[in-house]
């Protein structure tokens, strides 16, 4: 019995062994030569048909490598494919960006510098302002852009013709002659400076005197033009190639203005300083000559080249200083006191044959340089010199519409009496100098931070000027704090009636905020957009 249960255990075992040695024996045999080899062919053929599957974009499709960066351009042009809040955002060719966006204009150096601020008068209208020059004892001024006019004091803006000598043209101020021709207050005119208008003659130097003295700048009177002021425009005009007629200084002639007596009258002026010899032809029409068309030295008197105007070193253009009409100066010489050429006796001379200036100098008279005749459309000078003349003359200077080769911009007339009304004389007014000082200190002004002074003369506002530009017309926050010096209101309340902002040229609305409890008693914060 027991030899049964043996047999039957013994026959269960090696089931189980055949079965482990089925799955579990090896039944290949390998050196180790064998085995590197295989392994070497089977890493062969693995790189073969990776380099293959790659070569066909198998992977790359597998695995996404073949994605591109895609970029989308936010403008007016595609705006369409965006969905946005246009209460917040804009679009424009440079992109999106705030609909209202409020920026500040920020002054980075004003803590230690005030380099990039400038200040600069505001001109009156029908006024030129006219750079100082030293030779002369003159510093910036006012003077008319035009030949004096008389305008109604109902109308200041548009120069009369009437009364008026029809003949030549000119408004006719003939003092006691004809008292109700005079452009006073009590006949209701005003001495004005417009383009509109006969410029005024018949008028004495003396009466000439007392015109410009009604004439208001800023609550400062005016005074007739000086000698050194008119000195002061000429060299000035000069140095400027544009009034030179083949474009450079010294080449061709310096323009002499309406000197050809085609028409044989004065000519009002043209608002368009483009028009710069405006009704100078003989139909007396409105022309926009821009170049004379006879530019040679020596044509300075002929048709064709009537210009006009002078542009100062400034920017600024004044008409009529040569040509018109003759212009009286605030000056008075006697005939022995004159210049001459060695020969007594009132005569026309070249500016280069003087050989004496009598009470005067060289730069009382002539152009800066010492080569220019009459050829070169500076003019000449008629004068006397005789020892034994005691006559008192009065200055006039500039030429008129008959003058030809004697007109121009240094041209002298010494032979009017100062009673005297020539029907060609005519006259304009200056101011005292335009004093807009500005002086920086890096320790006062608000909070110590630093200050920028400056101070206006009483002839004429003035502006402090910073040129920036931010490269968007994006909508800027402007402010400044202001305490007002000047004499009567010092710390006083700011308005509109002392300072306010300006913008590219124009006021714009300023609001004014007592700052005197966080800047100190006196201050102003001023503020616009």
């Amino acid at each position: 019995m027991n030899r049964k249960v043996d047999n039957k255990t013994n026959s269960n075992t090696r089931a189980i062994l055949r079965i482990r040695e089925y799955f579990f024996s090896p039944r290949f045999h390998f050196s180790r030569i064998q085995f590197n080899l295989i392994a070497i062919i089977l890493v062969a053929i693995g790189s073969i048909l990776g380099i293959y599957l790659t070569v066909t974009k198998v992977f790359p499709l597998v695995f996404a490598l073949n994605d591109t960066n895609k970029q989308w351009t936010f403008n007016t042009a595609n705006q369409a494919q965006f969905t946005y809040d246009s209460n917040i955002m804009a679009v424009d060719n440079t992109g999106a960006h705030l609909a209202n966006p409020v920026n500040k204009v920020l002054n980075p150096n004003f803590t230690s510098d005030n380099s990039n601020w400038t200040v600069s008068a505001i001109v009156p209208s029908g006024y030129t302002v006219v750079p100082g020059n030293a030779t002369f004892g003159t510093s910036d001024f006012l003077a008319m852009k035009y030949e004096a006019k008389c305008a109604s004091t109902s109308s200041l803006a548009v120069g009369l013709t009437s009364p008026a000598d029809a003949t030549y043209e000119v408004y006719r101020d003939d003092g006691a002659v004809t008292s109700a021709n005079n452009c006073t207050s009590g006949n209701s005119r005003q001495v004005v400076s417009t383009a509109s208008g006969y410029p005024i003659a018949y008028i004495s130097q003396t009466e000439a005197a007392t015109r410009c003295s009604t004439v208001s700048l800023g609550g400062t009177s005016a005074h007739l033009i000086t000698n050194d002021e008119w000195m002061s425009i000429a060299r000035n005009a000069e140095a400027q190639p544009i009034n030179w007629s083949l474009g450079s200084v010294g080449s061709g002639y310096l323009y002499a203005g309406h000197n050809d007596n085609s028409p044989a009258k004065a000519r009002i002026a043209s608002s368009n300083d483009a028009n710069r010899s405006a009704y100078t032809d003989a139909g007396g029409t409105t022309e926009a000559l821009t170049t004379a068309t006879n530019t040679a030295n020596g044509q300075s008197g002929t048709t064709g080249n009537q210009v006009r105007t002078f542009n100062l070193s400034n920017g600024q253009v004044i008409w009529d200083i040569a040509g018109n009409i003759w212009e009286w100066n605030n000056n008075t010489i006697l005939g022995k006191d004159q210049p001459t050429s060695g020969t007594g006796g009132f005569t026309w001379r070249e500016f280069t044959a003087l050989t004496t200036y009598g009470t005067l100098t060289y730069d009382k008279v002539r152009p800066l340089s010492n080569s220019y005749t009459s050829s070169y459309g500076v003019g000449q000078i008629y004068s006397d010199g005789t020892v034994s003349n005691n006559t008192s003359y009065g200055f006039v200077r500039g030429g008129y519409w008959d003058a030809s080769s004697t007109a121009g911009a240094f041209a002298m007339l010494l032979n009017s009496a100062p009673a005297g009304r020539p029907f060609n004389i005519g006259f304009r007014c200056t101011s005292d100098p335009v004093a807009i000082l500005q002086s920086y200190s890096s320790t006062s002004g608000v909070a110590g931070s630093g200050g920028n002074s400056f101070s206006i003369g009483s002839v004429t506002d003035g502006k402090i000027i910073q040129n920036i530009n931010v490269g968007n017309d994006y909508t800027y926050d402007f402010s400044m704090y202001v305490y007002d010096n000047t004499s009567g209101n010092v710390g006083g309340t700011l308005s509109a009636t002392v300072a306010d902002l300006y913008y590219n040229g124009s006021a714009i609305s300023t609001t004014y905020t007592d700052a005197s409890s966080s800047k100190g008693a006196g201050w102003w914060k001023l503020s616009g957009t």
